[in-house]
């Protein structure tokens, strides 16, 4: 969690970006049934003032969650192949490039 919280730090020049990413990230682990008071303990010992420090060591923070915006872009991929597979059964075959016209 920790290392998270930090490559969270790192990746984001915005402290509002960083502070809506840690939000998210403890609402998540709420979920899945961390007690609040240790979530508080733990997030409360990284904090953002600390990102200048973080930038300057040359070591790399591992994760092992997948970055919501990659997990976001497969989801969205899948969705699309699916659409269109859909899609092309009933139509004849629907490519991106084709264009609908009111007739």
């Amino acid at each position: 969690m920790l290392n998270e919280l930090k490559r969270y730090i790192k990746y984001n020049s915005e402290k509002l970006n960083f502070l809506k990413l840690r939000n998210k990230f403890f609402d998540r682990l709420r979920n899945r049934g961390f007690r609040r008071y240790t979530l508080s303990k733990l997030f409360s010992a990284v904090n953002y003032s600390s990102r200048n420090k973080l930038l300057a060591t040359n070591d790399t923070i591992y994760s092992t969650v997948v970055q919501e915006t990659k997990a976001d872009m497969a989801l969205i991929e899948m969705v699309e192949e699916i659409f269109n597979h859909h899609l092309g059964k009933h139509t004849g075959g629907f490519r991106e490039n084709d264009h609908f016209t009111n007739r």
